[in-house]
């Protein structure tokens, strides 16, 4: 008769504590930092640097308060990165919306009620982005409109944008993937209307 065979468990559970060990700090290192959707920071018109910082909470209350627009969580992530330079840009053109304006835009767009200060922040910017994309129709004349556009453009792709790779939209397997830019939601999303 043979005697058992008794195997020590302690290596087994050292090389399962230590692939745990390794697992959460692979976790830990996913995001900017934990709770942080995405952080910008950019130079705005006058020279001063300005950062956005956009948690994991303002985007998902935002991406649901708006859902009613088909926008994807993404978009609504760059559209709220590029929110400030919008409506920077625009109001050195002499452009702006009231908070009321805002409201009224959402009550017509996604219902009536209290809009999350991230919501109306991404209303604003997709309204005065809308006005300078088309000129004719928001009362500014095509050069200050090219100009608001040049300058969104150049301020945006100055910005050092920190993204978690939860929320971003980076394919890096593809061969051409899209350009970020501070462009509103995805094609055949809703739109705003005009008032």
């Amino acid at each position: 008769m043979t005697a058992p065979r008794i195997a020590s468990r302690a290596p087994r559970l050292l090389a399962a504590a230590a692939a745990l060990l390794l697992g959460a700090s692979a976790l830990g290192a996913c995001s900017v930092r934990p709770g942080i959707a995405a952080t910008s920071s950019y130079t705005g018109l006058d020279g001063t640097t300005h950062s956005t910082t956009i948690t994991e909470r303002e985007l998902q209350e935002a991406a649901e308060e708006l859902k009613p627009l088909n926008w994807p969580v993404s978009g609504t992530l760059r559209l709220l990165l590029s929110a400030d330079i919008i409506e920077e840009v625009c109001a050195s053109q002499g452009l702006a919306v009231s908070d009321e304006q805002v409201d009224l835009l959402l009550d017509d767009q996604i219902g009536k009620g209290r809009h999350s200060v991230q919501a109306r922040r991404a209303m604003r910017a997709t309204y005065l982005y809308g006005i300078i994309s088309n000129p004719g129709r928001g009362g500014i004349g095509a050069p200050r409109a090219a100009q608001a556009q040049a300058d969104i453009q150049r301020i945006d792709g100055a910005a050092e944008v920190e993204v978690s790779p939860r929320y971003s939209s980076a394919r890096p397997w593809l061969l051409a993937p899209s350009a970020a830019g501070p462009v509103p939601p995805e094609r055949g999303a809703q739109q705003p209307a005009a008032r």
